[in-house]
């Protein structure tokens, strides 16, 4: 409850409590506005890739998927941005967060919060990012998992 009203009521108790209501509320949703842009932009929330010429920091809500490239990884992103990373996909695995991410494949890490299609008779996960989807092959006991976690 915002508040209550003691009878009798009028029409500028009422426009009054939800002129107040409609400050509060656009106060409440422009702080949580405000710290998901905080905690977005913070380094402390992003993952640290080594890449052939350093380093690139990467916020995890913006890896759509991770494809391995032999020794090396692609880190496909929102936006078709893509990073080719020096590190394997098993030590990628392992600095992912678990909940949002899973393995569907020796080759595929994807992110689950992307994921908007399974289709176990074919070993297929479809994922769907600005406008575009795509899909991707996976194991099929790594399916199996999967299915059983959504």
């Amino acid at each position: 409850a915002f508040d209550y009203l003691l009878k009798p009521i009028t029409s500028d108790d009422i426009r009054e409590t939800i002129r107040r209501y409609k400050i509060s509320f656009a106060q409440e949703n422009l702080k949580i506005r405000y710290q998901k842009l905080i905690e977005k932009v913070s380094p402390a929330n992003k993952l640290k890739f080594m890449n052939i010429s350093g380093v690139v920091l990467i916020h995890p809500e913006d890896i759509v998927y991770i494809q391995s490239k032999g020794n090396y990884s692609i880190v496909h992103q929102v936006e078709c941005e893509q990073e080719l990373v020096t590190m394997q996909l098993g030590i990628i695995e392992n600095i992912l967060p678990e909940n949002k991410f899973f393995r569907i494949s020796r080759q595929f890490i994807i992110n689950l919060r992307f994921l908007f299609k399974v289709n176990t008779k074919n070993k297929l996960c479809y994922l769907r990012f600005d406008q575009q989807e795509i899909k991707l092959s996976g194991s099929g006991k790594q399916i199996k998992k999967l299915m059983g976690m959504v």
